[in-house]
């Protein structure tokens, strides 16, 4: 990386640090209260650091899922990661910090073990560890103990400059920058709901990486696993990075009322729900086998869809039959479906998300929505194929809108010839709508 793209990037750090310094200031008392606690949970105070006691204490409270884990050379991570303590005279919430990823990562060894290579480390060494970082994608996962690190201490000009370089040096995103910081101050502050919804807006980082710094796999509230799930009583159940292949969830069955699922994997899996409020954030839905035909989503109460995926499907029924829901900035691709729409929408909101490649066949829509809003979402190599009289990409009714969308190279294929429309409107509207390169013989019905 050049010495100017170094120096852009370590201002960058540093004017994000200051200005999140004005927010931690505000938060001083709450950070102090967390230094303490983490004193009274490791014990009293000492001058000097009683390690024997905070590799006990670690095991006892590990970082459970730390992505260390999947680290290759395990020895790397922890190497430069004890470099930032070199920068600094180091605090016993640091270390136990460190104790408590490695421990939470599987790591046998006694992480001060490391500390004099840390002291000695050559520019090629470090080399070294960053390669590894990337190697085994760990970046995110490294930056962010690196940022908890600094923040785990009184405000240390020599950390926030090292830091800052190191950050440089591994040439992470801008993006990650930002939400490294704001991540690692919640994280600290131990805000829960500011976590969440941080990590909905995030674009570097996700939930898996870091969701055991707040919340524990056995808190009745939490779980990131569907083992004995339907018994967990709670007002609000949170799914975090479960990988569900061939299921069938009938949320109906179990006792939470509201549930949400963060950054979770459903392979060829079907979820139903009439009665519960349900949620789903950076979950991804696919088939890897084709026709399978088992991928259903299918809730009748107040539903959320946010930053999801649909990949690969074919099915026979429709895919998403929702009620009241709300989808943003999803995508659906190369998804097929026969007698039966794609999406199924009755009093929702789909705004800002894309259809690229998605078939309908002989069914007369792709899109089956009533009292429903389809807003800036674009439409790339979609196709309709029936043998009905009328075919239609969306067959909008009852006082639905569609606005502000973009069709590209969409085409529509029926009996007549004057039947192939993209969009039909019965009691609604459209507005501001784009045609690129579409087959069709008008664009509404």
């Amino acid at each position: 990386m050049s010495t100017q793209t170094m120096s852009e990037q370590i201002a960058l750090l540093k004017n994000i640090i200051a200005n999140l310094r004005g927010q931690v200031e505000e938060a001083d008392a709450t950070l102090e209260r967390i230094r303490t606690a983490l004193e009274k949970e490791s014990g009293a105070a000492k001058q000097e650091t009683d390690f024997t006691r905070l590799h006990y204490e670690s095991g006892k409270h590990p970082y459970t899922g730390h992505p260390a884990a999947r680290s290759s050379m395990p020895e790397l991570y922890y190497l430069l990661l004890l470099t930032v303590l070199t920068a600094d005279e180091a605090t016993e919430a640091q270390w136990l910090h460190i104790y408590r990823i490695a421990a939470g990562a599987g790591y046998a060894a006694d992480v001060r073990d490391l500390l004099p290579a840390a002291h000695a480390i050559t520019d090629a060494k470090i080399i070294e560890c960053v390669e590894s970082l990337h190697r085994d994608n760990l970046v995110n996962a490294f930056l962010l103990d690196a940022m908890l690190l600094a923040l785990l201490r009184e405000e240390s000009a020599a950390i926030l400059e090292y830091i800052a370089e190191l950050f440089a040096l591994i040439g992470a995103p801008r993006e990650a920058l930002n939400e490294t910081i704001q991540a690692a101050k919640i994280i600290i502050a131990q805000d829960r709901e500011a976590y969440l919804a941080a990590m909905r807006e995030a674009i570097q980082l996700r939930a898996r990486e870091s969701y055991f710094y707040l919340y524990s796999p056995n808190k009745t509230a939490v779980v990131n696993d569907l083992v004995q799930i339907e018994s967990i009583a709670s007002e609000h159940l949170i799914v975090l990075c479960v990988e569900a292949s061939n299921a069938t969830l009938n949320l109906d069955t179990w006792e939470a009322d509201k549930i949400s699922f963060h950054d979770c994997n459903f392979e060829n899996s079907t979820i139903k729900t009439s009665q519960k409020e349900v949620a789903f954030t950076g979950c991804h839905f696919y088939e890897k086998n084709a026709n399978t035909g088992s991928t259903h989503l299918l809730a009748g109460k107040a539903s959320v869809l946010t930053k999801c995926t649909f990949k690969n499907i074919t099915a026979k029924t429709r895919v998403l039959s929702l009620y009241n829901a709300t989808i943003e900035h999803c995508t659906f691709s190369d998804c097929t479906v026969c007698d039966a729409s794609l999406l199924d929408l009755v009093s929702s909101n789909m705004t800002n998300s894309e259809f690229t490649r998605c078939t309908c066949k002989d069914k007369e829509q792709l899109i089956s929505v009533r009292k429903t809003n389809i807003i800036r979402c674009n439409f790339l190599a979609c196709y309709t194929e029936a043998s009905a009289s009328k075919v239609f990409i969306i067959a909008a009714n009852e006082d639905s809108a569609i606005k502000n969308c973009q069709f590209d190279k969409c085409s529509t294929k029926g009996w007549y010839n004057d039947s192939r429309r993209i969009i039909c409107l019965y009691l609604s509207n459209a507005s501001d709508n784009t045609f690129h390169s579409c087959s069709y013989w008008k664009p509404y019905y």
